[in-house]
């Protein structure tokens, strides 16, 4: 999830000011529903060699 959110916060929150918290929180969701399966799971570091539940999958 940290890396979601350093992901997105760039994306999304970067060097822009919103004029309230919803419309950020819903862009915030906006991308991250964006993702296709495959890159939210990479994003999360779940393809990760080091993935610490790598060998339960």
């Amino acid at each position: 999830m940290d890396t979601w959110w350093a992901q997105v916060k760039d994306v999304v929150s970067a060097d822009k000011q919103y004029t309230t918290l919803e419309e950020q929180v819903d862009r915030f969701i906006g991308y991250l529903e964006s993702l296709s399966p495959w890159r939210a799971l990479e994003t999360a570091g779940v393809y990760s060699v080091d993935f610490w539940l790598g060998p339960a999958l």
